[in-house]
This record gives C-alpha cells, structure tokens and sequence, in this order.
C-alpha cells in the first residue's frame, strides 16, 4: 500500500508509489480518484447580448454551464462547469469575460449519474 498522510488539508502521497496506487485503487477517497474537475465561475455577457440574455443562456448551456444567477441588468451569469470546458465558454459569441472564482474536485457517490470512476 502507497504511503499517504492527509496533512495540510489535503493527500499527499509519494511519487514513487503514485502508479502504484493508481493500478490498485488503494487509495479512495483521494484527488486521485476523482469524478471531475468543477470550476465555479462568473460570465460578463457581451454587449451585444444586453437586451437577449435568454439566447445568452441557451448558449452557456450548450457547452455544459449550469447557471446558477443571470442579471439581466449587469448582464452577469454565474455558475458552475467543467473546468476542462471554460475555454470552449470564452469562445462564445456572447461572452465578453469569464471569472474562474473556485475550481474543486468533485467526487460523486456511486450510482450518481455524475459518478464516472465507480468510488
């Protein structure tokens, strides 16, 4: 079994007995074995897209946001995808900036939809 300590809040674990660990699932609970990478984040619309927030929307969820708040009067959406997607965000016509706020690990439990590595 790899050595693991959970010191300062998060894993550690030797480098050495990384494939290891990996190869074994010894380690559960672990960043090592996580479901996804969730960045929390807030989006300034374009100005072009002041008075059409609802086509706005409709274009943040098509790359998998989930919208948590949209302003129409700031023309400010706030929510959560996939860390991996911000890029594919940015690109969009409709947006002008995108915020990162927090960006975690999340692991789903098993027999959640979201649950794509069965710990």
């Amino acid at each position: 079994m790899a050595a693991t300590s959970r010191a300062a809040g998060g894993w550690w674990i030797s480098p050495l007995d990384t494939a290891a660990a990996v190869e074994n699932h010894s380690i559960r609970g672990s960043p090592l074995f996580m479901d996804a990478m969730i960045a929390d984040i807030v989006v300034v619309l374009d100005r072009a897209y002041e008075e059409r927030l609802p086509e706005a929307l409709e274009q943040l969820k098509s790359v998998g946001m989930s919208i948590e708040t949209a302003d129409d009067d700031k023309s400010v959406v706030t929510g959560c995808i996939e860390a991996h997607r911000v890029e594919a965000l940015e690109k969009l016509e409709s947006v002008d900036y995108v915020r990162k706020v927090f960006t975690y690990a999340a692991n789903f439990p098993p027999g959640d939809p979201r649950d794509r590595d069965g710990v």
